[in-house]
């Protein structure tokens, strides 16, 4: 059955409307040179995109890792930390976003990041929507507020964290640090949805996992202020 626009109406406004609050808190972070909108808004929409082929990827690879969650949770994240990246590279090549200082990494990661999260908590909301259970949704809503849209902000930002910190280092450092964010990112990622996962059964379990991620957010609000200092010759 299709979904109705009500519940499409829904699923939209509690997909997109927690991303793009905290896509504002942290655009405010450095409002002093902030980024052009177009190239935000670029970042965020090809960032929304990359979920689509995240889902065909991931559907092409689940029956041959089907039976090893650990090995099909890796998949998954390397997929999914990958298209991230290429929303911003694609954003930096093709729309000429200015990347010309360390924090433009960690805007731009973010922000695809929460276009990623945006459209992929859309998705998970029509089916709890689409049963005219308000209620059912709102708790789907205020679940993936709480877990996966922080999980992919706070991988994202740790990706782009890496990116800013090697801004201005020679090429041969800048390669260990673009693997070990990817790294990070992905191993991140892995296990929040194994120890999610895992502990699903139990909800104290579950709340830990997620009482988890959103601590990572502390550290990385201090490594943002760092990488907004940073200059050429004095990091």
């Amino acid at each position: 059955m299709i979904p109705s626009l009500t519940t499409f109406g829904l699923s939209i406004l509690f997909g997109f409307g927690p991303p793009l609050v905290w896509l504002t808190l942290w655009l405010q972070e450095d409002a002093s040179h902030p980024e052009p909108r177009s190239a935000v808004i670029r970042t965020f929409i090809i960032g929304a995109l990359m979920v689509l082929p995240a889902i065909l990827l991931e559907a092409i690879l689940q029956p041959y890792f089907a039976s090893n969650p650990l090995l099909i949770f890796s998949a998954w994240a390397i997929i999914e930390e990958g298209l991230k990246l290429c929303a911003v590279l694609l954003v930096y090549k093709y729309f000429m976003a200015p990347i010309d200082e360390p924090i433009d990494w960690l805007i731009y990661m973010i922000t695809a990041a929460l276009g990623f999260a945006a459209l992929e908590n859309t998705l998970f909301l029509i089916q709890p929507f689409s049963g005219d259970i308000l209620m059912e949704g709102l708790v789907v809503s205020n679940l993936r507020f709480m877990g996966a849209t922080v999980l992919h902000l706070v991988a994202s930002a740790t990706h782009g964290a890496a990116l800013g910190l090697c801004f201005y280092l020679s090429e041969k450092f800048k390669h260990r640090y673009y693997i070990l964010g990817f790294t990070a990112a992905v191993l991140v990622h892995i296990a929040f949805n194994y120890f999610l996962v895992i502990g699903s059964q139990s909800v104290i379990s579950v709340v830990s996992v997620f009482a988890g991620v959103w601590l990572l957010l502390l550290p990385l609000i201090l490594i943002f202020e760092k990488i907004k200092t940073l200059r050429r010759g004095l990091n």
